[in-house]
């Protein structure tokens, strides 16, 4: 029987390194955040966070360029304009508008007209479909219209990514949304009530969702990983649920996640008894220290920070990410916004084979996956799936 993860398709070819390099960016700021908010729920984008990074890569040089290179894998403005110019548009064509969005924008101070460089704002526009809004940043309301701006690109899931512009002067933001109906959807009537293990925090009711039938499935020396194809037509995606053993942990299971693209293609179809939480959860935050942590500190660094080939004298203030999941027994819906502030100048039934139990029931790490081209659109914990 042919795997779901076996259809094969033109846009292949749009796979690349720059898929390879965002998922590696991924898995190492989950380790970040992981170690920084121990026992709490984490969701994230490194599809938005990179998107957002690639465009204000075009404007650094020298050092600063240097990092970008390192944390990020970037490689030459040229080559990473075609590259997420090709993944920009690959992604938008995993559904229509209602399921899946893609958007970047640009707000700049009106007062930086005579420092701005053309060239950077060409790139943006033309590599990255990046809407330019000439603001006044003194204005109290354009958070408001920043804010507004993201909930209507995520579909109202993120809101009020950013408060405070104090110090700003110019914004490059990032939105991401997806929504994925199940290939094979779980029966409302089989949830029921049951009980998660936070280990940090004891044992939490849940809503356990059940389903028995032939799903894409891998098991490695640390984890049951299983991949829940999303109906997305052309280009496949799944989500990946990596479940650790029973005598491991999260962070045994981490290795597995880094290498999820290889599982990926590794699974084979077996008969899968899956019992799994529905959950709603979100996450908000500041990333600079994490950003720092994986090798980005002059791009911080006022006096260092070197982004002349967009303005002179600028440096990044803050870089701020939110994030939220919903899954449930027909689905489920991503959204996720970055905001980078500026500051300065089946098989037949009729066979009986027992199917392998995999019961979420206790921590587990989770991923959205475009398969087409092995890039990584969410990653994130589930620790408490209780919580929002």
């Amino acid at each position: 029987m042919q795997s779901y993860f076996e259809k094969k398709n033109q846009t292949e070819k749009v796979a690349s390194e720059t898929t390879s390099n965002l998922h590696k960016f991924g898995t190492g700021l989950l380790k970040e955040l992981a170690g920084r908010f121990e026992g709490e729920n984490l969701i994230f984008s490194p599809c938005s966070i990179v998107c957002a990074m690639a465009i204000l890569y075009g404007g650094s040089e020298g050092d600063t360029r240097q990092e970008f290179e390192k944390v990020f894998g970037f490689d030459g403005l040229d080559q990473v304009g075609r590259e997420y110019r090709k993944l920009i548009n690959h992604t938008l064509s995993i559904g229509d508008s209602k399921s899946v969005n893609l958007a970047n924008g640009l707000w700049i101070d009106k007062s930086l007209a005579d420092g701005l460089r053309d060239d950077f704002v060409n790139r943006a526009v033309e590599d990255f479909s990046t809407s330019i809004y000439p603001s006044d940043f003194s204005s109290p309301t354009l958070p408001d219209e920043v804010n507004a701006w993201v909930e209507n690109a995520t579909q109202g899931r993120i809101k009020n990514l950013v408060n405070d512009l104090g110090g700003t002067n110019s914004l490059v933001a990032n939105a991401l949304y997806f929504a994925g109906k199940w290939n094979a959807s779980f029966i409302a009537n089989d949830t029921v009530d049951d009980r998660f293990d936070t280990i940090v925090d004891g044992v939490v009711p849940c809503r356990m969702m059940n389903a028995e039938g032939w799903r894409d499935y891998i098991e490695t020396e640390n984890s049951q990983i299983v991949f829940l194809g999303y109906s997305t037509g052309a280009n496949p995606t799944c989500m990946a649920i990596c479940l650790p053993k029973s005598d491991r942990t999260l962070a045994d299971s981490l290795g597995d996640l880094e290498q999820i693209h290889v599982h990926r293609a590794a699974a084979k179809q077996s008969r899968l008894h899956l019992q799994m939480p529905r959950f709603k959860i979100g996450f908000k935050v500041c990333l600079n220290e994490a950003l720092n942590s994986l090798g980005m500190v002059q791009a911080f660094d006022e006096d260092a920070a070197k982004f002349d080939l967009f303005c002179p004298g600028f440096f990044i203030g803050k870089v701020i990410h939110q994030a939220s999941l919903e899954v449930d027994e027909e689905g489920s819906v991503a959204a996720a916004a970055t905001a980078i502030m500026m500051f300065g100048g089946g098989m037949p039934p009729h066979l009986k084979i027992e199917p392998i139990v995999m019961r979420v029931d206790k921590p587990f790490l989770l991923a959205i996956l475009d398969n087409t081209i092995s890039s990584t659109l969410f990653a994130g914990a589930v620790i408490n799936p209780s919580k929002d």
